[in-house]
C-alpha cells in the first residue's frame, strides 16, 4: 500500500464554521459546527492538566476505522496519562470528525492521516491522504495434500 494526495487543513473555529463559503454543503457546516463546539471545554481541560497538544494518526482500510495511535503530549514532547473520560470524548469527537471530512475512511478504498491539535495557539490540523490498496486476490485451494 502507498498514500497519495495528501492533502492538510486546518480544522475551523467553531465561529468559523458556520461562515465558511456559501458552496460548502449546509449539513457538513452543521455538522461540523455541531463536533466543534465542546472542543473548547475539552481544551481548557487537557491544558488545566499539562498537556500541550495532541497527536493522532491513523492508517487502514477495510472496516479499520480506528486509531493507531494517539498522543497527549506536554510541552518536552512527553506522553502523558489523561482520565478517561477526556480520552474518550476528545477521540470519539476525533474518530467523528475524520469520517465526516475525509470519505475513504474505514471504507475498502482506504485512507491515513493525522489530527495534530495545539492547545496553546488552539488550533487543530488535519493532514490526510488516500492509499491505493491492490484488490484481493482470493487464493486457489489445491488438491495436494
Amino acid at each position: 500500500m502507498s498514500t497519495h494526495d495528501k492533502e492538510s487543513a486546518q480544522i475551523p473555529s467553531v465561529d468559523d464554521a458556520a461562515s465558511s463559503s456559501a458552496d460548502v454543503d449546509h449539513d457538513y457546516q452543521r455538522n461540523l459546527k455541531a463536533l466543534l463546539s465542546p472542543l473548547p471545554e475539552i481544551r481548557e481541560r487537557l491544558a488545566a492538566k499539562g498537556v500541550a497538544f495532541v497527536r493522532i494518526v491513523y492508517y487502514g482500510c477495510g472496516d479499520e476505522g480506528s486509531f493507531d495511535s494517539v498522543e497527549y503530549c506536554d510541552v518536552r514532547e512527553k506522553d502523558m496519562e489523561i482520565d478517561d473520560y477526556l480520552v474518550e470524548k476528545v477521540e470519539s469527537i476525533l474518530q467523528q470528525l475524520m469520517l465526516l471530512r475525509h470519505e475513504r475512511c474505514g471504507t475498502v478504498e482506504g485512507a491515513c492521516g493525522e489530527f495534530f491539535w495545539n492547545m496553546e495557539d488552539r488550533t487543530l490540523t488535519h493532514e490526510y491522504g488516500d492509499l491505493d490498496v491492490e484488490p484481493y486476490e482470493p487464493l486457489e485451494e489445491s488438491d495436494e495434500a
